[in-house]
């Protein structure tokens, strides 16, 4: 039996495959202890995870109000410190604990951007895996990545591309990440670090990226000790049935349009007034999953709100999903065989709005799309016979993959003792 701490910082889309890994874990026989937010501590409890929570004030949602781009990527970077060093607390105390029992320290398996986790690795000497969720967690020259703010044409050279990035690196990203790791390192004595989002954040030790080489390859500058594990396809529907009022509503009518925009998003106002329009406009009937139903306008009758609900026991009965490109909400409309409307707005969701749309499943429009915009694609996507063809493709193709990948990455986590050793870091 193995001794491993689970970590999840972010939304709601970083913390349900985490937990879906501890899980699966767990269900091996062995230990496994699962830290997150205090938000998600009774779903967590639910799963039967022994749950160690994360006290910063950065726990629960990020949120994504801050229009500047500069503004936005600081106050995550913030924030992403705040848990840094809140998670070195908690796992140096469980190291301590190991070490009085004269027991094996504890393996970590961490997400993206819970990078305390490498901050512990490097300094207790722990053995790491760090999983990312999306293709844009790796900046490539060979197949960049898009952000909003910044998109190299395929069409440029390899190594102009890589003087773009790491100009872009040494101008803008690691002067931000490095003055919110700073305290955290003077506290716990160490070194300053460099290259932290193009190198640092992925592990020396494995690194587990979810989601399927056909919907992204590995590419020459990925790191070297890479699994690719398919879409982990979590959501809360292990201890979450439908909800009574949703279900009654699915089942009195037609297929709706699911309208959602992520735990993190708290200014979609506008977005659900364009909902309400949509639906009015093209005849059908609609569903707004969100939590902060303060945003919302007047439901007429054939609109319905609910705070959270299980996409998995949702999307089979939509006839559209119209969301902000989360990977984690993209990936399950995959499974259901449903078209998708993508609306980025930040961080990675525009290269998973880019893949998505080039598997023929969806079309992308700015986040401030008008009503007028939104109903001219989805009369493009539902019910079209060519996207529907493409739907069906991807849903099969995920469901005949099953958990295959995930299964090979998982013994390979707790059977393959070679790759427990600690290894060095890069240079940077």
């Amino acid at each position: 039996m193995r001794h491993f701490v689970v970590i999840a910082f972010g939304s709601s889309g970083d913390v349900f495959p985490m937990g879906a890994l501890a899980s699966a874990l767990a269900r091996r026989g062995h230990r496994v202890q699962f830290m997150a937010g205090r938000l998600h501590e009774s779903w967590a409890l639910a799963l039967g995870l022994d749950f160690v929570p994360l006290e910063t004030e950065a726990r629960g949602t990020l949120r994504m109000d801050r229009p500047n781009a500069y503004r936005a990527f600081s106050l995550f970077w913030h924030r992403v410190g705040q848990g840094a060093d809140a998670t070195m607390e908690v796992i140096a105390r469980l190291v301590a604990q190991a070490d009085a029992a004269n027991q094996p320290r504890p393996e970590l398996i961490a997400s993206t951007w819970a990078v305390g986790a490498r901050l512990a690795r490097d300094h207790f000497g722990l053995h790491l895996t760090t999983v990312h969720m999306s293709p844009s967690c790796f900046l490539s020259s060979h197949a960049p990545p898009v952000f909003r703010d910044l998109a190299l044409p395929a069409s440029l050279p390899l190594a102009l591309k890589q003087a773009v990035w790491w100009l872009v690196e040494a101008i803008w990203l690691d002067p931000i990440c490095r003055r919110h790791l700073e305290p955290v390192l003077r506290r716990w004595g160490m070194a300053p670090v460099r290259r932290v989002i193009s190198r640092w954040i992925h592990s020396p030790d494995r690194v587990l990226a979810m989601f399927p080489p056909w919907f992204c390859e590995p590419q020459p500058d990925w790191p070297a000790r890479l699994n690719q594990a398919g879409f982990p396809l979590a959501d809360q529907s292990e201890v979450m049935p439908m909800p009574v009022a949703l279900g009654a509503f699915l089942d009195s009518g037609s297929a709706p349009i699911v309208f959602i925009t992520g735990s993190a998003m708290r200014q979609a106002g506008p977005f659900f007034a364009h909902a309400v329009e949509v639906c009015r406009r093209l005849g059908r009937r609609g569903v707004i999953l969100t939590r902060h139903a303060a945003q919302l306008p007047p439901l007429p009758d054939f609109m319905h709100h609910q705070s959270y609900a299980p996409l998995s026991q949702v999307l089979p009965r939509s006839a559209a999903l119209v969301s902000h490109a989360g990977i984690g909400t993209a990936s399950l409309a995959l499974l259901a065989g449903v078209p998708q409307l993508l609306l980025p707005y930040a961080h990675d969701q525009f290269d998973n709005a880019r893949l998505f749309a080039r598997l023929g499943v969806g079309r992308v429009l700015p986040s401030n799309a008008s009503a007028d915009a939104m109903v001219a694609a989805l009369r493009t996507l539902i019910d079209v016979p060519e996207v529907a063809q493409a739907c069906r493709r991807a849903s099969e193709l995920l469901a005949s993959e099953g958990s295959r990948r995930f299964e090979a990455c998982l013994r390979e986590m707790t059977e393959d003792a070679a790759l427990r050793t600690v290894a060095p870091a890069p240079p940077s």
